[in-house]
């Protein structure tokens, strides 16, 4: 052999080698980010659970009204807003970048001077016109003293939440996760135990919602002020470019209201068709089924960044391979938790919220089929954004909430929770379907490989040896028993995987470093 040829050769092994390792740090830089988010979310989403559980033990059409107040408060807050905490994200990060403090403390002024009026004035007009949005919309008279309590809400969740997008702004992930997740929920659901307790039911509750968003922004006020970027203490004048953030923010008011329609849509729709009661027993089920978002969400937060920096680089391969890996994990665990929701739903539901609530069973099991599939299309809907295809992006979210509104509209006054469930599944079905064709016109590749059937057959043979343990009379019965069936389709679970190769390699430096971060020392072989 030639030395120019060996020479050749021992490049080419250094260059894989090279992207190899390049491709491992940027998989480790994602753990690591979404670390933070991801405890977080973790932590939140087991408060917010906990306090659904403890609010819809008042009964399901209480539970109901709850929820119907909430998402009418949301649309509210949504459009007090005006896009601005996504306009104050971007130019704050935009203008930090440039070391340009004037213009970063004019772009948080003027959103807080835009958005604090216009949150009042709505908040008036929920107040004001409350009974008739509860009787002409929802004909039912106790949606009044809620909307009136979650009306004062308004401005505090309005401004709360451009205080954490100037968190998000500034890099400050661990401000803006401990607030949104942590503190908000745990006191909202430590002020509705107090006050159950003290008998004001799901009234209490309310005042439990308001109670938190008005902390949240006293402590996201005082944290900006004092620990990131003082706007009052300090001698620094603010340059306003006011008319650009409005015209960036803007558009991406619509964005927002497309989100909230696919979130909210069937619980209006089943509100207004239907009862409060079928709220409650719908959102048992749909609360449920939404803790399989938890995941995609953590790894986006920073899979994104990364494959940006790797696509503005034109480095194909690696966002290639970072596509498939993020989207193999979230498969790898929502596919087992979706198994579980869609077998168990029949002893999960009466044990988690009673027994007026089996009627969420069904629902429970369609629902958790839509949100296996939604879960998947969020890295391709984001590696579109990425590429920086927003009409794609906002073309395929209106078809996904125009779908949404269709099917609620004729499926709701039909069938009810059930239909509201087929309704929202199969719209979620149809945003997996565009986005994932979609983002493989964009990469060349679609999320999918070989490893996904290895996981999709450990699943099913982990679900059926589930399946015979209960036949032989280990059945849950109580939360307790629950919960140790569901360690130990975990167990099974991850047995079967490292049987049946469903590991990767990328996955044990992963697994590894996480275990490392912990302080536990575990040799793992890739075998």
């Amino acid at each position: 052999m030639s030395k120019n040829k060996a020479g050749r050769i021992v490049s080419k092994l250094k260059k894989r080698i090279a992207e190899s390792e390049e491709i491992n740090h940027s998989l480790t830089k994602i753990v690591k980010g979404a670390g933070i988010v991801f405890l977080g979310m973790i932590i939140g989403k087991a408060i917010g659970y906990f306090y659904t559980i403890l609010v819809a033990r008042l009964g399901a059409e209480q539970f109901g009204l709850l929820n119907l107040g909430f998402s009418i408060v949301s649309l509210v807050v949504t459009l007090s807003l005006l896009g601005l905490d996504n306009g104050v994200l971007r130019y704050i990060a935009y203008y930090q970048g440039k070391k340009d403090k004037p213009r970063v403390k004019g772009t948080i002024i003027s959103a807080l001077k835009i958005c604090l009026p216009l949150s009042i004035f709505l908040a008036l007009i929920v107040f004001s016109f409350s009974p008739q949005i509860a009787t002409f919309f929802f004909h039912n008279t106790q949606l009044i003293p809620i909307l009136r309590i979650f009306a004062f809400m308004v401005p505090f969740a309005a401004i709360g939440t451009i205080f954490l997008s100037c968190f998000r702004g500034f890099q400050r992930v661990d401000y803006q996760v401990g607030l949104s997740e942590i503190t908000e929920k745990a006191t909202r659901l430590l002020a509705t135990l107090l006050l159950i307790y003290l008998g004001f039911g799901v009234i209490g509750a309310s005042y439990a919602y308001l109670v938190s968003a008005v902390l949240i922004c006293i402590i996201g006020f005082f944290l900006l002020e004092k620990r990131v970027f003082p706007l009052f203490k300090t001698k620094i004048k603010a340059r306003y470019y006011t008319k650009e953030l409005v015209h960036y923010s803007i558009p991406l008011l619509l964005t927002s209201v497309l989100v909230f329609v696919i979130v909210w849509v069937d619980t209006l729709m089943l509100g207004y068709f239907r009862t409060a009661a079928e709220v409650g027993i719908y959102s048992a089920a749909h609360s449920t089924a939404a803790l399989m978002f938890i995941l995609p969400t953590a790894l986006i937060s920073l899979f994104l960044p990364i494959i940006t920096d790797f696509y503005s680089k034109k480095k194909h391969e690696k966002v290639k391979k970072l596509y498939k890996t993020v989207s193999r994990w979230i498969f790898l665990v929502n596919f087992p938790v979706f198994l579980i929701l869609f077998f168990f739903s029949k002893q999960i539901i009466p044990i988690l919220f009673g027994g007026g609530y089996t009627s969420s069973v069904i629902p429970l099991a369609i629902l958790s089929a839509g949100y296996l599939l939604y879960s998947m299309s969020y890295t391709s809907s984001n590696i579109l954004s990425m590429a920086k295809k927003t009409k794609i992006v906002f073309v395929t979210t209106c078809i996904f909430a125009g779908s949404n509104i269709l099917l609620n509209l004729i499926l709701v006054p039909l069938y009810g929770v059930i239909g509201a469930a087929t309704a929202t599944s199969t719209s979620f079905v149809i945003g997996f379907i565009f986005f994932t064709f979609l983002g493989y016109k964009k990469v060349k590749t679609y999320p999918f490989d070989k490893s996904f059937l290895n996981v999709f057959l450990v699943g099913l043979m982990a679900i059926v040896v589930a399946y015979y343990i209960t036949k032989v009379g280990f059945f849950p019965t109580n939360i307790f028993i629950l919960l140790l069936m569901g360690l130990l389709f975990v167990l099974v679970y991850i047995g079967l995987l490292f049987l049946f190769n469903g590991f990767k390699k990328e996955d044990f430096e992963i697994l590894r470093l996480m275990l490392n971060k912990f302080k536990i020392s575990v040799h793992l072989e890739n075998q």
